[in-house]
C-alpha cells in the first residue's frame, strides 16, 4: 500500500488483485478507481463506488446567528448519513417547520454528504429562539441546534420635553381625569415611609392641568 499526494489530496494506493477493506467507516464513502497494466499502453480503469452504511451525523455551520428586524435569516446545517435521511427542522417549541411564505428549506445532497437551508423571511421578535436540524434514516437519527438573535433596536428621548415634580405633603393636587387624552400615560412612583411621589408630564400637560402657569 502507498500513500499518494494529487493535487492537494492523499490518495491511498493499493496493489493486488484484492482489495480488503476490514473496517469501513462513513469517510470512505466515495469512489474507488481500479487499474490494471501489463507496462504495455494504454492502462485499462474501472470505476466503483463505495457506500458505507452510516446513521445520521448532524453539524450546524454556527451555533448562533443574529439578524436585524425585517431581514432574511439563513440557517445551514450538513448532514452526513447513508442511505440519505429524511431531514427536517423544529422550531423552539419542536414543532415541525413546513414551506410557507414565512419559512423555506432546501436540501443539496452529494453522496453522503446533505446540506440543509432553513431561511425565515422578515424576521420578529417572534422568530428569535433555538432551532433544531434533524435527520433520520432506517440506522439511527442526529441532530444539532442553532440559536438565532435580533439586534435589539433603542428609541431615543429627548429629556427637555419633560418635567419632574416632587409635590410637598401640603400641595393638594388635582385629581386626574382618566378621559383626558394628554394624560394617557402617568409614571408615579412611591417611596417607602414616605408620601410624596413623583409624576413625570410634559409642559403642556401641566398647563392643561393648571398645574403650572402658562406666562
Amino acid at each position: 500500500m502507498k500513500l499518494i499526494y494529487l493535487n492537494n489530496i492523499f490518495i491511498i494506493k493499493w496493489e493486488g488483485v484484492w482489495l480488503n477493506i476490514t473496517a469501513a467507516h462513513r469517510d470512505m464513502n466515495g469512489a474507488l478507481l481500479c487499474i490494471a497494466s501489463n507496462g504495455v499502453p494504454p492502462s485499462v480503469s474501472k470505476r466503483i463506488l463505495l457506500h458505507v452504511l452510516c446513521k445520521p451525523r448532524a453539524k450546524v455551520i454556527q451555533k448562533t446567528i443574529t439578524f436585524s428586524a425585517g431581514d432574511a435569516a439563513v440557517l445551514q446545517c450538513h448532514i452526513e448519513a447513508y442511505p440519505s435521511p429524511n431531514i427536517y427542522w423544529t422550531d423552539m417549541y419542536i414543532n415541525r417547520i413546513k414551506n410557507d411564505s414565512k419559512h423555506e428549506t432546501k436540501t443539496i445532497s452529494y453522496g453522503y454528504e446533505h446540506t440543509s437551508r432553513l431561511k425565515i423571511n422578515n424576521v420578529s421578535r417572534d422568530d428569535t429562539g433555538p432551532y433544531q436540524c434533524h435527520a433520520e434514516n432506517l440506522l439511527g437519527s442526529g441532530n444539532d441546534r442553532v440559536t438565532l438573535y435580533m439586534l435589539a433596536t433603542t428609541t431615543a428621548f429627548d429629556s427637555s420635553t419633560v418635567q419632574i415634580m416632587a409635590p410637598s405633603s401640603s400641595e393638594t393636587t388635582t385629581p386626574m381625569n382618566s378621559s383626558n387624552a394628554d394624560f394617557e400615560t402617568v409614571i408615579t412612583e412611591e417611596y417607602s415611609g414616605s408620601d410624596a411621589f413623583g409624576v413625570i408630564l410634559s409642559q403642556h400637560q401641566m398647563q392643561k392641568q393648571g398645574i403650572v402657569s402658562t406666562s
